[in-house]
């Protein structure tokens, strides 16, 4: 469910930051990709391609507030969540007239 979600989402955030250790994670939400990654990478479908790379800091700054829900509600998260959603749902002639 959603709350056991979350629960997980800042635990390893919190992990990460106490052994400062990589994680190398997949999922196929948007949000939780923004939330736990410093390096988000988004495919293409088959054949899977990198269409785009971001490099993030929400997760730090949880660690650094401890509050999911207002880095959640930020609008650069918001904003960056729409744009990655926009670049997943973009025609392969839309990708090749981006690049």
């Amino acid at each position: 469910d959603a709350l056991t979600r979350e629960q997980q989402q800042e635990l390893i955030l919190k992990l990460w930051w106490e052994t400062r250790k990589m994680f190398f994670f997949i999922t196929h939400s948007v949000e939780e990709a923004l939330f736990l990654a410093t390096e988000l990478i988004v495919m293409t479908p088959s054949p899977g391609r990198i269409a785009h790379r971001y490099r993030i800091d929400f997760g730090r700054r949880f660690v650094e507030c401890k509050d999911a829900r207002l880095v959640k509600s930020d609008p650069q998260f918001i904003a960056l969540r729409e744009e990655i959603l926009r670049v997943i749902h973009a025609s392969p002639a839309d990708m090749q007239a981006a690049a």
